[in-house]
């Protein structure tokens, strides 16, 4: 049987689309006594395009225009708080 081609997410994309757990911090914003402080779920998921990926953090865009020279919504994540990356799908093209 002969295997199907895999049909890329987004077409002629130029940035990997990502998947990127992460962990959160949290504050409080009054005098709590310690004992009640409760941290909760810490872990967050995000998914995007790749748009930065330098040794100190790595940037996700969460729309982008058609030609993906503009992003919106994205987020920079420090690179010790993430876990783990995931590529979704390999970007077809070189970004230049």
């Amino acid at each position: 049987m002969a295997s199907k081609k895999r049909v890329p997410l987004i077409p002629g994309a130029i940035f990997d689309l990502v998947y990127v757990e992460w962990l959160y911090s949290r504050r409080t914003l009054n005098w709590e006594p310690v004992e009640s402080i409760d941290v909760g779920t810490l872990l967050h998921i995000s998914v995007g395009f790749k748009i930065q990926d330098e040794s100190d953090f790595v940037t996700i865009g969460g729309h982008m225009d058609s030609d993906m020279q503009q992003a919106c919504a994205s987020m920079t994540i420090p690179r010790p708080a993430i876990k783990r990356i995931l590529v979704l799908q390999k970007a077809e093209k070189i970004n230049t």
